[in-house]
């Protein structure tokens, strides 16, 4: 069985993770990650074509690298179907959209707006999750980082039936647990909070 864990970045300031949130995360890690990965064999995904996909997974790394917690095996380049400044766009686009989702989620917001959009996000980055899980070797774990809410429209995605509730707005660096055995993937558990 094979593993990826994808949290949402770090806390931010403006386009970038904030100087003390990297800090932070260099020198103590990342509550409720750090246990999962001590002693295996990871693969570091860089993320989205955002930069503060990178510097989060960057400052986790100084962190593994510091305190011996792990093995990084390899590396999964960024990827822009887990955010792109084009996509991010698409959500602000919409005027009326962006403000149902304040007073709801992105994700009923789409629902309601635009749902072939969540669709082909959710499409697209299970694409992109499964030739990220081939790179993995059984019983490796996979990090990356990705965005609010398309982290949440992930599990959403995978989760089938529909364990999850729909209205999770996930904090910063938390997220969701993921096997994958025999090609199928599936959600196994939340990181860093509980429903």
């Amino acid at each position: 069985m094979k593993h990826l864990i994808v949290i949402r970045h770090g806390r931010k300031e403006g386009e970038l993770i904030a100087a003390d949130q990297i800090a932070e995360i260099k020198k103590h890690g990342i509550p409720g990650l750090n246990e999962l990965i001590a002693k295996r064999m990871v693969i570091l995904h860089l993320g989205s074509a955002l930069k503060r996909t990178r510097q989060t997974i960057k400052a986790f790394e100084h962190f593994i690298d510091e305190n011996n917690l792990c093995r990084c095996r390899a590396y999964i380049t960024a990827d822009p179907r887990f955010g792109s400044s084009e996509m991010f766009a698409e959500f602000s686009s919409n005027k009326d959209l962006e403000a149902e989702a304040k007073n709801t989620t992105w994700y009923q917001a789409f629902e309601k707006y635009d749902p072939e959009f969540i669709k082909k996000t959710q499409q697209d980055m299970i694409s992109s999750l499964k030739s990220a899980f081939n790179t993995a070797l059984d019983g490796e774990i996979i990090i990356m980082v990705s965005h609010t809410p398309l982290v949440e429209w992930l599990a959403y995605a995978i989760d089938i039936n529909e364990y999850l509730p729909r209205d999770i707005k996930l904090a910063e660096l938390t997220g969701f647990i993921f096997n994958e055995n025999k090609g199928e993937i599936s959600f196994a558990d939340t990181i860093g909070f509980e429903f």
